[in-house]
């Protein structure tokens, strides 16, 4: 690709800008000086400009066909070593610090990223290229350049690797993570007065080397020090309830979930129990919104239970089964709101009653690019907010993963019931990832074994009677889950089956003593163990968490 600076449009340009404003408005409370790293008054960023010697069309074509040579192999690197400088520093870096690159972020990080991968096959020239990536990205971060520009630049470092994903026989290896790409993410993240933006890329660097630290603990380890104040720094803005000056309530909500997402990475259960214990008090928190809480169970899966005593997984599999009924709860008094309401759903894309859409796991948008970028395997839920591409594995739009075969058509499904589905089918899922994890089956060199990993609750259940309580609790979700997709006969019917299957999924729950005795008529869902009162309605376009 390694693209040039003429491909953008000025209109493209200016859409971009817009979702870089709404973006920030998302999370803070936005201001005009917000854009000026907090500084009332600071004039103007310092903006690049791309070497005349790019300019003419024909030479820079000249040039992009001697560099791909060379990072394909066919030109020698050392003969040609100024050139790739010149063409990273002089081209590709300086339109990203461009007045004009940034409608163009992702597409150049995505240029920058094409060249750290084919340039893995020449250690010399891999580690020419990371050294000036790592120092031309640091620069856009600490200096006075616009926060879209830093934004991406922190996603470029938190990207950078030692050595590049490769393949051992038939199964492919995570790459080697740079270790002073952590160092620096985590000193950005540590700044008093950092944009909530930078904080949000610095978080997405930081999870990434957490997880490769964990699928190769042998190579580039994170020291012990470094390591507790990562999960110190995460645990602490996970506990923060309260929002600070500047942020709103949501925003506040969504970074408080992906500090959840960064303890789920590392991994650890804590110091007596206490990031589980963190953990599971935001999914019981009725006060917290849905997809907070959501991602709490979700964070669950990712635990290692190893050794760990003084859990246990039924009690805990009970307050996650309690938050599916809440989830059925929600929507079943959402739905109903909604007929009182006579909307017309008939439209599509009636976003319908205010919170209709379930907030996910995904990041705002703007800021022209995603987190991620190449080369390295994050496994996380998070899809994502600023663009286009991601690394392969990543779940990150624009993967490695290929192209998904071309569905089979089916007749449409109505748009109120796709919305009830969608609303109900995230939420069900995280329970069942906190529960039982994914279901997929164990991989061993590249080759599926027999039998399913053991993951979440199920995994931690220590003999077969804890087991068969939490299993029970899995099928009764499941039971849900396939309700949803029983819409033949029309959105009451299926909300019928939902409420049905919803209780038979509460009476496995403990009753609270206060209790009292509630209708089990159809259009009825008791109470039991979930919260009784459904937190605030979460606005369409609010910022996801």
């Amino acid at each position: 690709m390694l693209i040039s600076r003429k491909a953008m449009s000025s209109r493209r340009a200016a859409s971009v800008l817009l979702a870089a404003a709404g973006m920030v408005m998302a999370v803070t409370s936005w201001c005009p000086h917000t854009w000026a790293q907090g500084e009332p008054g600071a004039a103007a960023f310092t903006w690049d400009t791309v070497d005349p010697a790019y300019a003419d069309r024909q030479a820079w074509a000249r040039q992009r066909v001697l560099i791909m040579q060379v990072l394909g192999g066919q030109q020698g690197f050392e003969p040609n070593r100024a050139a790739v400088d010149g063409w990273y520093r002089k081209n590709l870096f300086a339109e990203f610090g461009s007045r004009d690159g940034l409608g163009d972020l992702p597409e150049i990080r995505e240029a920058i990223y094409e060249g750290l991968t084919l340039s893995a096959r020449n250690p010399g020239l891999h580690q020419f290229l990371v050294d000036l990536a790592y120092e031309e990205a640091t620069k856009r971060v600490t200096g006075n350049y616009h926060p879209a520009v830093k934004y991406n630049a922190l996603l470029i470092i938190g990207d950078l690797n030692q050595t590049e994903s490769g393949m051992e026989g038939t199964a492919k290896t995570p790459p080697v993570r740079l270790a002073r790409a952590l160092d620096f993410l985590v000193e950005e993240l540590k700044k008093p007065n950092q944009l909530d933006a930078l904080r949000l890329a610095a978080m997405v660097g930081i999870k990434r080397h957490v997880q490769l630290s964990r699928q190769r603990p042998a190579d580039a380890p994170i020291p012990d020090a470094r390591k507790l104040e990562i999960i110190t720094l995460a645990q602490a803005m996970m506990n923060e309830k309260t929002p600070p000056t500047g942020r709103t309530p949501d925003g506040h909500a969504w970074l408080r979930g992906r500090a959840i997402e960064l303890l789920a990475a590392a991994g650890a259960v804590g110091d007596n129990l206490a990031i589980f214990n963190g953990i599971v008090a935001v999914l019981d928190d009725a006060d917290a919104p849905l997809s907070l809480r959501c991602t709490a169970a979700r964070a669950l899966q990712q635990l290692d239970y190893t050794g760990v005593t003084g859990i246990d997984p039924v009690a805990i599999g009970q307050r996650l089964a309690a938050l599916a009924v809440f989830a059925c709860r929600n929507e079943d008094e959402r739905v109903k709101e909604e007929k009182k309401l006579g909307l017309d759903f008939s439209a599509p894309g009636t976003s319908g009653y205010p919170g209709s859409g379930y907030p996910g796991s995904g990041y705002p948008g703007g800021f022209g690019g995603p987190p991620g970028g190449y080369g390295g395997s994050d496994g996380g839920e998070s899809s994502d907010p600023y663009g286009g591409g991601g690394y392969p594995g990543s779940g990150y739009p624009g993967g490695g993963a290929g192209e998904k075969p071309a569905a089979k058509k089916e007749a449409p499904v109505p748009e109120p019931i796709q919305r009830v589905r969608r609303r109900l089918k995230e939420p069900l899922k995280c329970v069942l990832l906190g529960l039982r994890g994914e279901t997929r089956r164990s991989t061993i060199g590249g080759a599926a074994s027999g039998a399913p990993a053991l993951e979440g609750l199920v995994a931690l259940a220590p003999a077969d009677p804890a087991k068969d309580q939490v299993q029970k609790l899995v099928t009764a979700v499941e039971a849900i889950v396939t309700a949803t997709d029983t819409f033949d006969k029309g959105l009451d019917d299926m909300m019928k089956g939902i409420r049905s299957k919803a209780r038979e999924l509460e009476s496995l729950l403990p009753k609270p003593a206060e209790e009292t005795e509630e209708s089990s008529e159809d259009d009825a869902l008791p109470g039991g163990t979930a919260p009784a009162k459904s937190p605030p309605a979460e606005k369409d376009g609010a910022t996801k968490n």
